[in-house]
């Protein structure tokens, strides 16, 4: 379930953020390194390339080539665990502290996933109070263009809910036992992927090239849209609540981690930068999620 929090101050400390998401070509550079060295360690960071895999769909091409096909090397890497996103975070950090002195900008820095409060300072761009990286409450332009990858639904109103519905069980049939099942229905209509009269609405049909349509005021692309990015957030859910809660949830033992910025999946609500959306488990992988990371300078 979607929760948008109310406008309130924040701050934050200077960091510096990656221009676009974490690109196949850039994880795999670091799976091969490792691969160099440790070649069963390097089989354990590889993508959950079976992510793309959904029931009454043909995505069988995206299995076997969106990872390492050529042609995809500049698109997001998706099926990566939160615990591989920090892994690679730091293995960036090794790589750039290794570097001759005369190669580097800074003497020590530290990569990273961005905070919820970072990611939403850097998604506006230097626009306050603005739904998305562009401002103003529409996702295309006054030409009509497409300003991300998402769902054909432009309205920001629009968001997927979820809901549970009991199967019917036919007494004393052993073979259907008792079972929930989820239905997802969108608020206000029904979008579609792939646009009308064999065009595409947004120039994609899942992902699309890290740097795609306009980057926002501080020059970072696909701040809304593309793939839900991974934060350093771990939140307990009160689903009774959440949704008109302006307290930062209780931490727990068991919660779960936070994405922000919507997908190619999502309707346009999911893109709204205040907006959070949710995931289970550490090691648990999407073909919606992927990521993008900060930088800390640690000695100058």
């Amino acid at each position: 379930q979607p929760n948008q929090m109310r406008p309130h101050t924040v701050s934050v400390d200077n960091f510096y953020m990656m221009q676009c998401e974490v690109s196949n070509f850039d994880y795999l550079s670091y799976v091969n390194f490792v691969a160099e060295k440790d070649s069963v360690l390097a089989k354990t960071l590889l993508p959950d390339t079976l992510c793309w895999r959904r029931r009454g769909t043909w995505n069988e091409p995206y299995v076997d080539y969106y990872l390492r096909h050529p042609a995809y090397q500049q698109y997001p890497v998706v099926g990566v665990s939160y615990n591989q996103a920090v892994a690679f975070a730091e293995w960036m950090t090794e790589q750039y502290n290794s570097l001759p002195e005369e190669e580097k900008s800074f003497q020590k820095v530290r990569f990273r996933l961005p905070t919820e409060r970072e990611w939403e300072y850097a998604a506006r761009g230097g626009l306050q109070l603005s739904n998305f990286p562009w401002g103003g409450p529409y996702m295309r332009n006054a030409q009509g263009t497409r300003l991300a990858n998402m769902l054909y639904i432009s309205q920001a109103s629009v968001y997927v809910d979820t809901v549970w519905v009991e199967e019917q069980v036919i007494p004393g049939d052993s073979t259907k036992p008792e079972l929930k099942q989820t239905v997802r229905i969108l608020s206000s209509g029904f979008g579609d992927y792939m646009g009308v009269a064999g065009s595409l609405n947004d120039a994609a049909d899942v992902t699309a090239p890290v740097k795609s349509y306009w980057p926002n005021g501080y020059g970072l692309y696909n701040m809304t849209g593309n793939v839900e990015e991974m934060v350093d957030a771990w939140y307990y859910r009160d689903e009774n609540t959440e949704s008109n809660s302006n307290a930062t949830p209780m931490k727990t033992e068991d919660p779960s981690g936070v994405t922000r910025g919507g997908s190619w999946s999502d309707p346009g609500y999911y893109g709204i930068v205040s907006t959070r959306q949710y995931y289970e488990g550490k090691d648990s992988s999407s073909a919606e999620r992927g990521f993008r990371l900060v930088m800390d300078v640690v000695e100058y």
